[in-house]
Parts: C-alpha cells; structure tokens; sequence
C-alpha cells in the first residue's frame, strides 16, 4: 500500500465521525474478544473464580459491542 493512499484514508476517517466511530467499534470489538479469552483462559488455568468473572465481563461487552454494529450495519442498510 501506498503512503500516499495511507494518508488520504486517515485523513477521511479524521473527517469523517460515522467513518471513525465504525473504526473504533471494530478495533473495541477485537480487543473486547481477545481480553475475554484471555481472562477465561487465566481463569481455567490458574483456577480462579475472579479472573473468570472478568473474562465473562469482557464477553458480554464484546456481545453488546456486536449487536451495537449489527443494528448500525441494518440501519445503514448493509
């Protein structure tokens, strides 16, 4: 890719809010997957019930974060 074409999509997502708020919802959603198998994956392994309680925090965010995009993606019409 070129930094040319890299510039000119920062520089649309800068402007853009519906553009960067999607951005953001995806990179949340990611990181609120990968924190969720994370702490569950500590809390098999370690055998703790808090670290276990975090993990199930983390994927219930992760699915309010999914159904949050799955009703912009049906309001825009995708």
């Amino acid at each position: 890719m070129k930094i040319q074409t890299i510039i000119k999509k920062g520089r649309e997502i800068y402007r853009d809010r519906n553009a960067r708020s999607h951005y953001i919802l995806h990179f949340s959603l990611a990181a609120n997957i990968a924190f969720a198998l994370l702490e569950l994956a500590e809390g098999l392994y370690f055998n703790s019930v808090w670290l276990a309680a975090i993990g199930v925090y983390y994927a219930v965010l992760g699915v309010m974060r999914f159904s949050l995009l799955r009703s912009i993606r049906t309001a825009d019409g995708q």
